[in-house]
C-alpha cells in the first residue's frame, strides 16, 4: 500500500473515501478532457489524418472490459466478500 493503513481497515467515516472520489473523478475528467484535441484537429483538417481505426477498436474494448470489470465489483457478493 502507498499509504500504511495498520490494524484499523475500516475506512468508512474518515478522509479517505474522499480522496478516492477526488481521485476519481479527477481521472475521469483528465481522461474524458484527453480525447478533444484530436477530434478538434481532424475537424479543422476535415480529415481523419492521424487517428488510428485500431486505436479506435482498442479504446472501445478497453473501455467495455473496464465498464464488465467494474459491474462485477458492484453487483457480485462473491466479489464483495474478498474484498
Amino acid at each position: 500500500l502507498l499509504f500504511p493503513l495498520g490494524s484499523n481497515t475500516n475506512l468508512r467515516g474518515t478522509v479517505w473515501p474522499v480522496i478516492s472520489g477526488i481521485i476519481g473523478y479527477t481521472y475521469f475528467l483528465a481522461w474524458s478532457i484527453s480525447f478533444y484535441p484530436q477530434a478538434l484537429l481532424n475537424f479543422q483538417r476535415r480529415s481523419t489524418s492521424g487517428l488510428s481505426a485500431d486505436f479506435c477498436l482498442l479504446d472501445f474494448f478497453g473501455q467495455v472490459s473496464y465498464c464488465i470489470y467494474n459491474s462485477v465489483l458492484f453487483w457480485s457478493p462473491i466479489v464483495q466478500q474478498e474484498y
